[in-house]
């Protein structure tokens, strides 16, 4: 396993300021936050974002492509910046692309009614985004997310598991985002245990509390998940990826980071 935080957590900083906090906490690698620029200057080309992080020691993972800019009537809009996130993931030399799968607002999922039956319109989205990321040379990482608008029952681990195989395309996968699982109360190491014949591709990884029903993204460490489990949960699975930090709260104690990073290290250690 490889670990790794995300440029969401420091949005504010200067390219050049994130390096030296990663450096300083000894995190090896990033996944670069593309839904609304990367950090305060995102005046800066790809291309020199990946020498001042190349120059640091630090290589990137994964992009995470836009979600908020998602419209139903600008739909080429949309392929199209998203295209743009995945010539970024391969100037940046990453592995994969972490993905939304946004809904159509007509489209819900049905219980006991399978995504491809319930689903059409938004599977044909949904696979027409990793059919582009194939073409870029990327794994597609799918995420779990929490209630919303377009998911008003959220979309589980289970339901991802769902499109990936009504995808069915060798690039598709998951990227489980912890956080999400806490705020749907969904048990996380069962999850992972359920549903272990899933291709892990990345992990979001932040801590939250069961019975609050909310997605926190608390600091590791802060809340209720049992992190040597989870490790051990993943490690049955036989994930060999990447664990993101992707938690709120970093940017406003940054010399705390290299302890949050020992401490599920030490788990993932006291995993084997």
């Amino acid at each position: 396993m490889n670990f790794g935080m995300s440029t969401n957590c420091f949005r504010g900083c200067s390219a050049q300021d994130l390096a030296r906090i990663c450096q300083g906490a000894g995190i090896p690698s990033l996944e670069i936050w593309d839904d609304d620029g990367y950090f305060v200057e995102t005046t800066l080309s790809s291309e020199e974002l990946a020498r001042i992080f190349r120059d640091a020691g630090l290589s990137i993972s994964s992009v995470h492509t836009p979600f908020s800019n998602w419209s139903e009537l600008a739909l080429d809009t949309y392929f199209d910046r998203f295209k743009q996130s995945c010539e970024k993931a391969c100037v940046f030399n990453a592995r994969y692309i972490v993905i939304h799968p946004i809904a159509f607002s007509s489209e819900r999922k049905l219980d006991r009614v399978s995504v491809h039956t319930s689903m059409p319109r938004s599977l044909e989205v949904w696979r027409g985004l990793a059919e582009i990321a194939l073409e870029f040379g990327l794994e597609a990482a799918f995420e779990n997310l929490p209630r919303g608008a377009l998911w008003p029952s959220g979309c589980s681990l289970e339901t991802v598991a769902e499109i990936v195989q009504g995808i069915d395309l060798e690039n598709v996968g998951v990227c489980v985002d912890f956080s999400h699982c806490f705020a749907l109360g969904d048990d996380i190491v069962a999850g992972l245990r359920k549903h272990n014949f899933l291709r892990i591709i990345g992990v979001h990884a932040s801590d939250g509390i069961y019975a609050d029903l909310a997605d926190q993204h608390l600091i590791p460490g802060e809340g209720e998940l049992d992190w040597v489990d989870a490790f051990r949960a993943l490690r049955e699975n036989g994930f060999a990826g990447d664990i993101v930090l992707e938690a709120k709260g970093l940017s406003d104690k940054p010399t705390e980071l290299q302890g949050v990073f020992r401490f599920i290290i030490d788990a993932r250690n006291s995993s084997t």
